[in-house]
């Protein structure tokens, strides 16, 4: 009695599986109409069973509009989240990041080691991954911007630590003035990667 109820429900769900595959109004009229065929008359639960039906066929369509509505949309409303750098010496990358930008390191949440995670603030982030052999070549176009209502002040700090800056052009300890009267300067962390620092935040 218990396989036979089994078997009974598993016959059950083909037929409600391929009855759902009506999609029209005319192809919902049809499926209810095979799905009824599909039990024995004497079968005391079939007005139960085409309640499912119905319940499952309006439920297979909301999902088909969920899935286009999803696919229809303009835009993804993307925000950033983080950079992630390759570096050799992570230990080195994390004093340089400590204590040449200032940042804040917080929790590396892959719980990875050669890994370490800083704050660039409102939920942005830079991770610093040591964990490939990989050697990477960049160059100044490829590069962290940052900006700073202190820019005056980094400067100052970029000299006294003898880290050298440069203008767009590679001119050794000049401010690079943009055309919309932004100032700017270029400067490479231990693993030579070009940062960045400008004066937006003070305007």
């Amino acid at each position: 009695m218990k396989y036979t109820a089994i078997l009974f429900m598993i016959w059950v769900y083909a037929n409600l599986t391929t009855s759902l595959m009506a999609q029209s109004e005319q192809g919902y009229i049809l499926g209810m109409k095979n799905f009824e065929k599909s039990f024995p008359a004497e079968n005391s639960d079939q007005e139960y069973l085409a309640d499912i039906y119905q319940e499952s066929y309006s439920d297979g369509n909301n999902l088909l509009k969920d899935k286009h509505h999803t696919l229809d949309i303009n835009s993804f409303t993307f925000t950033f989240n983080h950079l992630a750098i390759s570096v050799k010496d992570i230990n080195r990358s994390v004093e340089f990041y400590k204590n040449v930008l200032k940042l804040t390191e917080i929790t590396n949440r892959t719980k990875i080691e050669g890994i370490r995670w800083f704050s660039l603030g409102e939920g942005q982030e830079i991770h610093l991954i040591s964990i490939l052999p990989d050697k990477v070549t960049i160059n100044k176009a490829v590069h962290l911007g940052l900006t700073s209502p202190n820019f005056d002040t980094i400067i100052e700090q970029l000299t006294e630590m003898n880290i050298v800056y440069s203008d767009w052009s590679g001119t050794p300890n000049k401010i690079n003035m943009r055309a919309d009267g932004i100032k700017q300067i270029f400067f490479q962390d231990p693993d030579g990667y070009w940062i960045e620092v400008n004066n937006v935040a003070q305007k």
